[in-house]
């Protein structure tokens, strides 16, 4: 049992460089929130609240609803391809 301890590396696994992976295409968002109206209006958080609130209860939304993208661009008369580059993934 004596004698230095000799590690067998043909047991290792060899790395191989491989292609970096692709990237995955962003899937857009349906769903929009406080901080995407506040970067869309540039108004306050609070504002931006309301604002939500007020456009929910003007669909009869029930508060556990959340609003669409295509709901907040009907109600405000913004065209849905203006704002999508400014909607936070």
């Amino acid at each position: 049992m004596g004698g230095p301890c000799v590690l067998n590396t043909n047991s290792y696994p060899k790395f191989v460089r491989t292609k970096p992976p692709t990237m995955k295409p962003r899937i857009p968002r349906l769903c929009i929130y406080t901080k995407d109206v506040q970067c869309i209006t540039g108004k306050s958080e609070r504002y931006s609240r309301d604002l939500i609130h007020t456009i929910k209860k003007s669909l009869n939304k029930e508060p556990h609803q959340v609003l669409t993208v295509a709901e907040f661009c009907t109600y405000m008369g913004i065209p849905h391809e203006s704002i999508q580059h400014l909607i936070i993934n």
